[in-house]
């Protein structure tokens, strides 16, 4: 291997983190469907919540990080459809229902192909964008990801901002932090010679999960975490995540864009983000650096009140600015209809 693929395969090993937790109760009107009616037209796995007795104010279409699965998601998706939104939550290919455990099948999904795709994951995402617009026109819809999701998301952003009203990005993975390991001598060796063959991403994982023990050790006993994955799929990932951010000058100028990050994040350099993000087009975007606080912020945990209150606030806004813009453009339309009536 070169200097540059060793380099991404360690980045990549480091950056697959999250925390998990038990979740909290919540209201009995909050539905929770593990196919969604998106994922069964387009056969892949699309997890929903939902409130069905009223229409959403607007949309959140999530990307879960790297090893992890779109339930992990579940206890941010029940506290947003509280506030009015409908949440969706894809797997990316060869994780969560790609991947099932065991031999069986999930019942809500069943597929011959467990391999990891990244660009194909990128695809799946703009085909579900693609559904909900075309279902729900005149609804805002926005892309929300976590780590190597939040990169999922702005790379949307930039490829196809018709599809989308804004995204919010959480621990953004623009340069990772390398913490060297006696154990990667004998990995780089395995991986060198079997580039294809798993291997176990406990020991990497285990030290940066979370200063909580229990909570680590919950994470990697979660039968649905993919902590196995190849050196081949990891050096993958390192490269999809730099082609994410390659063309976010692209992104429109009015797009809203919010990026989230812990100050004491050990998995990506949060001061980097300084630089990274006036590298975005949009004029509209806001970077908001939590202090306290470590790398994920959404996932497989309680949502901390800080977090909520920001998420809460810019999706409230984005909406109201949303709903003001269409109504001024209806207006337009009307007034352009009265003046040239004979």
């Amino acid at each position: 291997m070169s200097r540059a693929i060793l380099k991404a395969f360690a980045c990549a090993l480091i950056m697959c983190i999250a925390i998990c937790s038990g979740k909290p109760a919540f209201a009995s009107d909050v539905i929770f469907k593990d196919q969604s009616d998106v994922g069964e037209e387009l056969h892949v796995p699309v997890h929903n919540w939902c409130d069905p007795s009223r229409p959403p104010k607007a949309i959140v279409v999530a990307i879960h990080g790297l090893v992890f699965h779109g339930r992990a998601y579940d206890i941010l998706a029940r506290h947003l459809v509280s506030q009015g939104y409908d949440f969706y939550a894809q797997d990316l290919r060869g994780f969560g229902d790609w991947r099932p455990v065991g031999t069986a099948q999930t019942p809500a999904f069943a597929s011959d192909d467990r391999e990891v795709h990244y660009t194909q994951s990128k695809d799946d995402l703009t085909s579900i964008l693609k559904v909900l617009r075309r279902r729900s026109p005149a609804v805002p819809i926005f892309c929300l990801g976590e780590s190597f999701g939040a990169n999922y998301a702005i790379w949307e952003a930039s490829t196809e901002p018709t599809l989308v009203d804004g995204a919010i990005a959480s621990g953004l993975s623009f340069k990772v932090f390398v913490h060297p390991r006696p154990l990667w001598v004998p990995t780089f060796f395995k991986g060198l010679i079997h580039p294809k063959s798993p291997i176990n991403l406990a020991p990497y994982l285990a030290p940066t999960l979370s200063n909580d023990k229990e909570i680590t050790q919950a994470c990697l006993d979660d039968p649905a975490t993919s902590i196995h994955l190849t050196p081949t799929e990891l050096i993958k990932a390192s490269i999809t995540n730099r082609w994410a951010l390659q063309q976010v000058s692209a992104i429109p100028e009015g797009m809203p864009i919010l990026v989230i990050a812990g100050e004491k994040d050990q998995i990506q350099h949060t001061k980097a983000l300084r630089e990274f993000v006036p590298k975005m087009g949009s004029k509209n975007k806001e970077l908001v650096i939590l202090p306290n606080k470590g790398h994920l912020l959404l996932e497989h945990r309680p949502l901390d009140t800080e977090v909520a209150q920001i998420i809460d606030k810019w999706l409230s806004k984005q909406v109201s600015l949303k709903m003001a813009d269409d109504r001024e453009k209806q207006l337009g339309e009307i007034r352009l209809g009265q003046s040239s009536a004979p």
